[in-house]
This record gives C-alpha cells, sequence and structure tokens, in this order.
C-alpha cells in the first residue's frame, strides 16, 4: 500500500494521514533515474533485502503528492550521518514520522540495518547510487 507521513502511534498501522501537497522540485525523476541502475557490487544484505529497500524507495517516490518525503544524499561510504539522521527523525518525541529515501554508493552494513530497525521500517528507502 501506499504511506504517507505518519504520526508515530499509527506508523505500525500504515495509515496514510491526510493529503500533504508535494514541495519536490524535480528530485523524483532524479532519485527514480538511481533506482533504475542495476549494480550488484559490494552488497552486504542478501538480494532479498536488497530488494525491499528500492521497492519501498519506489512506493515513497509515487506516493510524493500525498506525502512530501526526504531525500538523503550521501556522497561517501559510510552510513555515520546518515544513522544520525535517521535515528533524529524517528525520536518518539516526533509527532510524526517523515519517508526518507537514502541514496548511498554502499550498501548499509548489517549492524546499521539493525540499529535503525530498517527492516521493518516501511517509510525508510535505500537506494545504491550518490
Amino acid at each position: 500500500g501506499k504511506h504517507g507521513i505518519l504520526p508515530k502511534h499509527r506508523h505500525q498501522k500504515g495509515k496514510v494521514v491526510g493529503k500533504h501537497p508535494s514541495r519536490l522540485v524535480g528530485i523524483q525523476e532524479h532519485v527514480k533515474d538511481g533506482l533504475e541502475e542495476e549494480d550488484g557490487h559490494g552488497v552486504e544484505a542478501d538480494a532479498e533485502l536488497w530488494e525491499t529497500f528500492e521497492e519501498r524507495a519506489q512506493q515513497i517516490i509515487d506516493n510524493h503528492e500525498a506525502a512530501p518525503f526526504i531525500v538523503f544524499l550521501e556522497v561517501e561510504s559510510t552510513w555515520k550521518r546518515i544513522s544520525l539522521f535517521v535515528k533524529e527523525s524517528r525520536k518518539p518525541c516526533l509527532p510524526v514520522v517523515v519517508p526518507i529515501v537514502i541514496l548511498c554508493p554502499t550498501m548499509p552494513p548489517s549492524s546499521v540495518i539493525e540499529q535503525l530497525d530498517m527492516q521493518d521500517d516501511e517509510l525508510l528507502g535505500f537506494v545504491k547510487g550518490s
């Protein structure tokens, strides 16, 4: 299903709360181009998980008219800044969960996948690229 910006208590239920105008300026096309590139080099997670992250990213992009999202572009291969940003954006004190699409030249290490709960966060997508 499609997802939007969700209050924390409804995030797990996967319900969209209202419609929000898109504030994107051509970024969805850049992200879509990244999704079409296939590059399996350096993948540390299994193929099914990799596919899940890309599918989530595509769902977030497709739903941009109903729910604006954040694109986090990491040009280095570390996940330190990404991890900090995602942790801060998912704090319980925040009223909403904003969808995030991460563009990074490397797949996240398994420790980061676990730490950020990436397997279960349906509003967090990842595309390998920069």
